[in-house]
């Protein structure tokens, strides 16, 4: 007849197994809370492509210097960052986000030639360097088709142009928070595009 396994083997194997458990869960929520896609959805970001930010790991999270919560992820040279900005009425969110829009259209405005007469009097930026806006009731979508590695909105000049810019501005009125989401990823990949068409369609469900 076989032995019954006394009491104190049995807590034992309960607490090795609640140990194994626990080391399971800490793994994983530290897997998680570097995960962008994973900290994009709790920030209320949802319906984002997984694969697409696969590789991306965040090197900063709530930076210091920064007034409003800030994070950031990079994955070579392309980078995703979001912001935070607490304490904004529904009026205040509207007026932030179209200085934003405000300032970067400037900054492809057509401007006198460096070296007028010799081709033109005046310096335009194409349609793909040009912002495209696209707007609901509590989202802004913008995006750049064609912008330099340095993200330099009005950079214009043509070459070496390999990358994409997008961004959108959410608001949440029951947190009155606005939260900002930059990416720029290398143009014309296949994660570029599912990422811009996923921001378009979410502005269907707002």
């Amino acid at each position: 007849m076989a032995r019954k396994p006394n009491k104190n083997t049995q807590y034992k194997l309960i607490l090795l197994l609640g140990i194994f458990l626990l080391g399971i869960f800490l793994i994983a929520k530290s897997l998680n809370s570097n995960n962008p896609h994973a900290i994009l959805r709790k920030q209320g970001f949802h319906g984002l492509p997984e694969l697409t930010l696969s590789g991306f790991q965040f090197v900063d999270q709530k930076i210091p210097s920064e007034s409003n919560e800030t994070f950031r992820a990079t994955r070579n040279t392309e980078w995703i960052q979001l912001e935070v900005i607490d304490d904004l009425s529904p009026t205040e969110a509207e007026k932030y986000v179209n200085l934003q829009l405000d300032i970067i259209a400037t900054q492809v405005d057509d401007r006198p030639s460096p070296y007028p007469g010799v081709l033109s009097a005046t310096t335009k930026c194409s349609s793909e360097h040009r912002p495209r806006v696209f707007k609901s009731k509590n989202l802004t979508h913008l995006e750049i088709l064609k912008i330099h590695q340095d993200a330099k909105i009005g950079n214009c000049f043509e070459g070496n142009e390999e990358y994409q810019f997008l961004a959108a501005y959410k608001y949440f009125p029951e947190e009155s928070k606005l939260k900002t989401l930059r990416i720029l990823m290398e143009k014309g990949n296949a994660d570029s595009s599912l990422l811009q068409k996923s921001l378009r369609d979410g502005l269907k469900d707002q």
